[in-house]
């Protein structure tokens, strides 16, 4: 890939790494207790003799409770023109974590080993309202047009495929295997297998305003979240959702658990925990004011974190607050992780930060 100019200019000597005064860098969450040592012990010989299975899960939100998290910037980016938009998803990044934003009318590809950033678009028009990585190839799909979405690939810089799509704004994008499922502006949410484009799958009025989140669980049904203060859970070819839940407030995060396939976290102005398969929501935190801009979990599926307000915060799965900091100046719209569990976040601060938070 070719490196053309920067507009996302790195910030030098501000929130940088430093080898003194480590310690002043991390939240302890809790001192350890004779308590917690013990039951760690029994997890210990409970693992030694229990049997593998893939469904089980221990709860171990003692391990999140009692963690000590990094709460230091690792670098910060200029993010100018960053969209004020909420419904919007601008920030994604890839399995080869290659991180794709969003700014004005232009993408930015960040390579996370190399530091090499690349613009992707020549002469564009529109901004950017969408985009996400399909999945283990080199490929970004994104929206910048009503009723058009592009597939474009990032190794030969050319797109490789445009699909039209009824004339509304995409607020939302995801892929899973072949299919492409767009969230609109109008509530309508619309599958598209990428190996026969002119196959759609029109779900009108699958939230009756726009969805403006989505994500696959690993048993590949689809949430979406709205401004409707819906959140549904659909199975691929089913015309209406299998569950629907009202979350109490116009939200756009929304992330599975990666462990277990029936849970299911989201939020708007409150923080809720969705056990699918038994039908219920089981735990909601209420954040008052504050607008949650993305969710994601850590790979062990015992941790939360979220951004809300100007603040990032980390929950575990009963919802108890583990770390809270300020790393914004102003509200964060925008989160995504990767596969080495580093965070980035953008914010209406013009800013785009990265975080070590979920490492041990």
């Amino acid at each position: 890939m070719k490196t053309k100019g920067l507009p996302l200019s790195k910030r030098r000597g501000v929130f940088q790494r430093t080898q003194d005064n480590m310690s002043s860098r991390y939240i302890e969450t809790r001192k350890p207790s004779k308590y917690l040592t013990n039951i760690q012990k029994d997890i210990i010989k409970y693992f030694e003799v229990a049997p593998e299975t893939t469904d089980f899960m221990f709860d171990c939100d003692f391990l999140a409770y009692n963690h000590r998290y990094d709460t230091s910037c690792d670098s910060i980016l200029d993010a100018p023109d960053i969209t004020h938009d909420f419904s919007s998803n601008i920030l994604s990044y890839d399995s080869k974590n290659y991180l794709a934003m969003g700014l004005c009318n232009q993408i930015y590809i960040l390579d996370s080993e190399t530091g090499n950033i690349t613009t992707l678009l020549e002469n564009p028009e529109n901004c950017i309202n969408s985009l996400s990585w399909q999945k283990n190839a080199n490929s970004l799909i994104f929206s910048n047009t009503p009723g058009k979405i592009r597939i474009y690939d990032i190794e030969r810089l050319k797109n490789t495929m445009t699909i039209n799509l009824p004339l509304a704004k995409c607020c939302s994008i995801t892929a899973e295997n072949n299919l492409i499922t767009c969230g609109l502006e109008n509530g309508s949410l619309i599958h598209t297998d990428i190996r026969s484009p002119k196959c759609r799958f029109l779900k009108k009025g699958a939230h009756s305003a726009a969805i403006s989140g989505q994500d696959w669980s690993i048993s590949s049904n689809l949430a979406t979240i709205g401004l409707d203060h819906k959140v549904n859970i659909w199975e691929i070819r089913a015309q209406d959702p299998i569950a629907s839940y009202n979350i109490g407030s116009p939200g756009k995060s929304i992330s599975w658990n990666p462990i277990r396939k029936d849970i299911l976290a989201c939020g708007g102005n409150n923080l809720s925990i969705i056990n699918y398969s038994e039908e219920s929501i089981e735990n909601t935190k209420d954040l008052l004011e504050e607008k949650i801009g993305g969710i994601c979990w850590n790979s062990e599926g015992n941790s939360i974190v979220c951004a809300q307000g100007k603040l990032l915060k980390v929950y575990d799965t009963k919802l108890r607050k583990c770390c809270s900091f300020e790393a914004h100046a102003d509200e964060i719209y925008f989160l995504s992780k990767n596969s080495n569990q580093d965070i980035a976040t953008a914010g209406l601060d013009e800013t785009l930060r990265f975080w070590n938070i979920l490492k041990q």
